[in-house]
């Protein structure tokens, strides 16, 4: 539409504020995980979990103006499926996230690259229907059409420029309205580090995921705990200049004027080890 057209059908408000609400932390110890492939070894216990969403619609003080999703939607003719408690509280997005293997760091470049899986579930009792009568699960396909079912929309935020590959990408419903997704990806992230106590410095890899389309108000992230699909593999960093410290997860919230969103987090702790640069100098 051109922009007279749309005059006066959306207001779009822009405070100057900003804050950030910190969730918890989830320890992971690496030392109990075990070797899962995302393609099969995840047993019913990892049946809960989800990914990717689309907004619908926001709630107007003024019934007459349209958000621009709304404005979107109308004008494409596409009409998206409404999260499962559309109109209440938030939807509870689960995740988790597991270093498969470390592979690259680049100081000068601020980037770092890992074999990573992403695991999101959700509740969403429409989805019991797609499991035929006599069956707990059935795989659904990735690309199934928003119009068919409800997905968060969970992307990795702190990516590199074409620094996200998808290997595999999982989707699997339960008759009691669980989903699950688990995303396999090669991934490049931006990130920073701090090298003035070279050789014995330590560096943060940090992951960061959100829902690309839904707000604070209508997704809200949650780490799932005690699971083996999370931290990092005990051979992830096998031949690497680097140990592993420590690892956490945790949720927290970004709130940037009109910008109101739920993250989650992923930190690695890692120490270089000092003995081979030590014996080149």
């Amino acid at each position: 539409l051109p922009l007279p057209a749309l005059a006066g059908q959306a207001t779009l408000q822009f405070a100057p504020r900003f804050a950030l609400r910190a969730g918890r932390r989830h320890p992971t110890s690496t030392s109990s995980l075990v070797d899962k492939d995302t393609d099969d070894g995840h047993g019913q216990s990892a049946l809960e979990f989800p990914l990717i969403s689309r907004r619908q619609s926001e709630d107007q003080t003024d019934t007459r103006s349209l958000s621009v999703v709304q404005l979107a939607t109308e004008v494409s003719g596409h009409h998206s499926l409404p999260r499962p408690n559309d109109g209440g509280a938030p939807d509870i997005v689960e995740f988790t996230m597991l270093c498969r293997t470390f592979m690259s760091m680049d100081v000068t470049k601020g980037t770092f690259s890992m074999d990573l899986v992403i695991t999101t579930r959700w509740k969403d009792p429409r989805v019991a229907s797609m499991v035929e009568e006599g069956n707990e699960f059935a795989n659904v396909p990735t690309d199934v059409p928003k119009s068919k079912m409800w997905n968060p929309d969970i992307v990795v935020t702190s990516r590199d420029f074409d620094g996200v590959e998808i290997l595999s990408n999982f989707l699997q419903v339960s008759k009691h309205g669980a989903v699950l997704q688990v995303t396999r990806m090669l991934y490049t992230g931006k990130n920073m580090f701090d090298v003035t106590k070279y050789p014995f410095d330590m560096q943060t890899l940090t992951v960061l995921i959100t829902s690309a389309s839904a707000m604070l108000d209508e997704v809200k992230l949650a780490v799932i705990s005690n699971t083996s699909t999370a931290g990092v593999r005990p051979i992830a960093f096998d031949d690497k200049p680097f140990l592993v410290h420590n690892t956490s997860q945790w949720e927290f919230e970004e709130i940037s004027g009109p910008l109101r969103k739920s993250r989650g987090r992923f930190d690695i702790v890692v120490q270089r080890k000092w003995g081979a640069p030590l014996k080149s100098l």
